[in-house]
Parts: C-alpha cells; sequence; structure tokens
C-alpha cells in the first residue's frame, strides 16, 4: 500500500460585519475576510437581528474590494437568497466547508480521519448536503469530539470493502466550529 498524506485541513474563517437583507431583495453578507469566493461552500452562524442569513449556503457572488459582499443561494446554482426584512443587529461567523483534498482525481483505498490533540472545538465530515447548523443535522457522516487534554483522538476509518481504490476525498466536506482549527487527513493507495 501507498500511503497519501493530506495533512491538516482547515476550514477559512470570518467574521460577518453587516448583512444588507431588504425584504424581497437578494441578502448580502458583509465580510473583511477575502477567503470566500463564488463557489464555495459555507456556514454563516451567530448572526443577531438578520437571522435567516445563519445556516449552510453556496456563495454566488462576490463585490468589493475589501470590505466584501457576499451574495448566497440554497444551491450552487439556485436562485439567490433573498432578504426578510428583519435589520442586521450584531455577530456572526463565516466558515468555509473544505474539501478533505483539493484533487478531484485522487482516489484512495482507506481514508483515517483524525481530531488533532490540544484543540477544543467540535468538527464534522459529511456529503455535499452537510448542514450541522441546525438541530436538525443532515448529510453528516461522523462527528468529532474535541480531544484538549491530549491522548488518544477521536478518528473515522473508511476503508472499500470492494479492494479498489474507490474512495474520493474530494467528496468529502469538513465542517469546524473553532476557527484556526482542523483534522489530520491520510489515505491509503492499493
Amino acid at each position: 500500500m501507498k500511503v497519501v498524506t493530506l495533512g491538516k485541513r482547515t476550514c477559512a474563517s470570518g467574521s460577518v460585519t453587516g448583512v444588507t437583507n431588504t425584504a424581497g431583495a437578494p441578502v448580502r453578507i458583509r465580510t473583511v475576510s477575502a477567503a470566500f469566493t463564488p463557489g464555495t461552500r459555507i456556514r454563516v452562524a451567530g448572526v443577531q437581528g438578520a437571522t435567516n442569513v445563519n445556516g449552510v449556503w453556496w456563495i454566488r457572488s462576490r463585490s468589493g474590494s475589501g470590505p466584501y459582499d457576499l451574495e448566497l443561494s440554497e444551491t450552487a446554482n439556485g436562485p439567490l437568497l433573498t432578504g426578510s426584512g428583519a435589520a442586521y443587529t450584531s455577530g456572526g461567523q463565516i466558515f468555509e466547508l473544505a474539501r478533505l483534498s483539493n484533487d478531484p482525481k485522487l482516489f484512495v483505498h482507506s481514508l483515517r480521519v483524525q481530531v488533532i490533540a490540544g484543540e477544543v472545538g467540535r468538527k464534522f465530515v459529511g456529503t455535499d448536503q452537510i448542514n450541522t447548523g441546525s438541530a436538525a443535522r443532515t448529510g453528516v457522516l461522523k462527528e468529532f469530539w474535541p480531544n484538549s487534554t491530549g491522548g488518544i483522538s477521536d478518528q473515522w476509518v473508511v476503508v472499500d470493502r470492494e479492494g479498489d481504490n474507490s474512495i474520493r476525498p474530494y467528496d468529502l466536506l469538513l465542517d469546524v466550529w473553532t476557527p484556526g482549527e482542523g483534522v489530520l487527513v491520510t489515505g491509503w493507495q492499493i
């Protein structure tokens, strides 16, 4: 077997600094983070007032040269999220939903995703339908518990039972609830 080390995978994050939430018009979320580009899946959490923007979205467009205004949709090519009319009052974080590999041509026989000792936040791996922003979580394949004290870390191992390299890490998304944290990802090919 050949080891394929994908290393530490993290998710970009940034603060929400404003929301334009005019009823019936496209919602615009403002952030100073340049990490978020059209086509990226994100989770928005903690927005007060304009709470309709909390959830999992696709970034459809980005305007401005910093700060940036993001327009969102529920699907990659779906209609833009429209405003509810509720005023933004404060708060909010944006978290990228990162792929376990950026290489769509990489296939492995087995895959291990492991929590990093000393980190304190929850992490999730799931399908393209992952949504950890509500009590009714969808698309989650594994929820990882933090290991803030060291020792044995939570991990998830997936093995292709057919005996070939058919697991594509690119198809799996990571959602991290604490900025800067991540998971260790290793694959094996036969």
